[in-house]
């Protein structure tokens, strides 16, 4: 994989992300109700799993 493979996951998930959802069908951002969270969060995590090599290398609510 290259760097711009890795960038391709979460650009592609980015324009379903609670963010867009929130402003296309309320006209703002509530990032209190957010169910998936920010597409920088997600991004955020995708490339810390990718590094560690899996998921269970970082426990979200620990």
């Amino acid at each position: 994989m290259t760097q711009a493979d890795i960038g391709l996951g979460p650009d592609a998930a980015a324009p379903i992300g609670d963010d867009r959802i929130q402003r296309k069908y309320q006209g703002k951002v509530n990032p209190d109700t957010r169910t998936r969270g920010p597409a920088a969060r997600r991004r955020q995590w995708f490339t810390m799993g990718y590094r560690s090599g899996g998921v269970a290398a970082r426990g979200t609510f620990a």
